[in-house]
């Protein structure tokens, strides 16, 4: 991927994002579709900048240097609204299929704590981060995109995308 700029979010490289990262067709979601633009506005209202004078272990995903991992974490905020937002092309169904896959449509009010049944039992700690997550934030928890934006805000500490 040659991004015109990684330094910063922008809608030509996040349209390249949405084909190649997220392999979805120019067929299925046109370079031209006003709904990429809203995708991504929404999602630089959502992500938090960390100014690069906080040093660079607040400037970056692990994996990754400098303000890459903010613009990565943008546009997979972006991506996760993408697929929430945009509809099918006339006589397309792939990204309802995708909706569908990823139960965007369905309600989600919470993590399992614990389940029983006659032979067996398992129970997990909810970590204090999940145990205050909005209804935005369950919704993004359904797709690997909008995980990553969670983990990027949540490096950032509590009172932070629905953590407090």
């Amino acid at each position: 991927m040659a991004w015109t700029n990684p330094s910063t979010p922008n809608l030509p490289d996040y349209i390249d994002f949405v084909h190649t990262t997220m392999m979805i067709s120019p067929l299925i979601i046109p370079s031209d579709s006003v709904y990429l633009g809203y995708a991504l506005n929404q999602a630089l209202g959502i992500i938090i900048n960390v100014p690069s004078w906080c040093g660079p272990s607040w400037g970056s995903l692990p994996g990754y240097s400098g303000d890459i991992g903010y613009v990565l974490a943008v546009y997979n905020c972006a991506g996760h609204i993408q697929l929430t937002i945009t509809p099918d092309q006339p006589m397309r169904t792939e990204l309802e299929k995708l909706r569908k896959s990823f139960k965007l449509l369905d309600p989600y009010n919470g993590v399992v704590e614990s389940s029983s049944d006659q032979g067996t039992s398992e129970s997990l700690a909810i970590p204090e981060s999940l145990r205050n997550l909005t209804l935005m934030d369950l919704d993004m928890m359904k797709t690997p995109y909008g995980r990553v934006a969670i983990s990027w805000n949540q490096n950032f500490g509590s009172g932070v995308f629905g953590l407090s």
